[in-house]
């Protein structure tokens, strides 16, 4: 090696891919960043004006078309959540209505026991007593342990054939 190779001190910077580099002072790194900077900014205007241009006329970037395809895809999935809600929302409307329906079922079974359970307390044909339930049958007609109630009282014919006088 020769005394001029020593006196250039080449190192290697990490981020340069160019091969090796000139070792530069903190002033001139400073500097030589604040320049290609600048530069960076001009080229990104130039760029933007191409766009521009190239748009107005008549060309379509390659870009808009990324957007233009996530846009379709936001819309189609809008609708297609909007076509799920309305008919989660018929549904439910439909089931609120079957519950209605039961609930009345409901209020009307219970209003029919009630009836019949009036009507069996009040319309009672037999008292019976209850010591003598464990006696003889004769073999007349007779009836024993009880007294015959008449009231006043229209019993639907369902339930006239289910009453037994014993």
């Amino acid at each position: 090696m020769s005394d001029d190779d020593n006196d250039v001190r080449v190192h290697r910077d990490p981020g340069n891919t160019e091969g090796d580099s000139i070792e530069m002072s903190k002033k001139q790194k400073q500097s030589a960043r604040g320049r290609a900077k600048k530069r960076l900014d001009e080229l990104e205007k130039m760029v933007e004006v191409a766009r521009k241009n190239f748009k107005q006329l008549g060309g379509k970037m390659s870009e808009d078309k990324k957007v233009l395809k996530a846009q379709r895809e936001a819309d189609r999935t809008i609708s297609e959540l909007r076509d799920q809600l309305d008919y989660e929302r018929i549904r439910r409307e439909k089931l609120e209505a079957q519950v209605d329906l039961y609930k009345r079922e409901v209020a009307r079974l219970q209003n029919q026991l009630e009836t019949q359970s009036n009507m069996g307390s009040e319309s009672s044909y037999f008292v019976e007593n209850p010591k003598k339930k464990k006696g003889r049958k004769k073999a007349s007609g007779d009836r024993e342990g009880g007294v015959f109630i008449r009231r006043n009282v229209t019993i639907p014919k369902t339930t006239r054939s289910d009453l037994k006088i014993f």
